[in-house]
């Protein structure tokens, strides 16, 4: 797939460079800021809704103050977790066998932290770190789609290999989804599915639409495009220089 992403700047969506804003240290992109509107700053650039940001984990985490699990002691990076994520969570967290799957797990929360501050900068309601709760609609698992309690917007994100993407949005159906995959080529030998099918269906399961078998046979019958409306929805095909793709679903 060629070489890695260098950069969490490296943004191209809707086959163009992305503006850059800045958040917490964080390149923040807002998708509805056309390409040609140029670089800005936080104040200077309205915030639009979904927020989106996708970097390396070690920068999330550095950004943060957080000791990245690869180079901290247990204890340190332990007491890092804790500031971000509620028992059920740092149980998940600690289960995790590989630390750089640990910096994953955290770093996409304090990603998504970034990008709802990004929406709502000066909300008294948002406490100085953002523990997120995750409550499976099914089985009642500590899974499932992130919220923040008593903020009243929609959250995703998604981890793959030393990479994270989160996302914040003022609607109510919000998923997003990345790896490393060739866009074009099949998943697994003889299946259909490629990859860019593959993050739209994680996308379109994240916002609440389909499981992922269903997702998954939505997706295939797409023509080749990188932005599709579907049931309510908008369905944008992401990709960054480096073999990292992705898709998000919002309302």
């Amino acid at each position: 797939s060629g070489s890695r992403p260098s950069r969490a700047s490296e943004y191209v969506i809707a086959g163009e460079r992305a503006p850059v804003v800045r958040a917490s240290d964080l390149a923040v992109h807002p998708l509805a800021v056309h390409p040609s509107a140029g670089r800005g700053t936080l104040a200077s650039v309205t915030a639009p809704s979904p927020a989106l940001l996708a970097a390396p984990s070690t920068d999330v985490l550095g950004a943060a103050g957080v000791p990245a699990s690869v180079t901290a002691s247990d204890r340190d990076a332990a007491a890092g977790a804790a500031d971000w994520l509620d028992r059920e969570q740092q149980d998940r967290w600690s289960r995790l066998q590989r630390a750089k799957d640990r910096d994953d797990f955290l770093a996409a929360r304090i990603a998504a932290d970034a990008v709802v501050r990004r929406l709502l900068p000066d909300s008294p309601d948002l406490p100085a770190r953002s523990v997120f709760v995750q409550r499976c609609e099914s089985c009642g698992g500590p899974h499932g789609r992130p919220r923040l309690p008593g903020i009243p917007l929609a959250v995703s994100w998604a981890h793959a290999r030393g990479w994270v993407i989160a996302a914040a949005h003022r609607g109510e159906r919000l998923g997003v989804d990345i790896d490393l995959l060739d866009a074009h080529a099949p998943i697994a030998d003889s299946s259909p599915v490629s990859g860019r099918h593959f993050v739209r269906a994680e996308a379109l399961v994240k916002a609440g639409t389909y499981d992922l078998d269903t997702a998954l046979e939505t997706a295939l019958d797409w023509p080749e495009s990188q932005d599709h409306r579907h049931r309510g929805l908008l369905v944008r095909d992401l990709q960054w220089p480096g073999g990292l793709i992705g898709a998000l679903a919002c309302d």
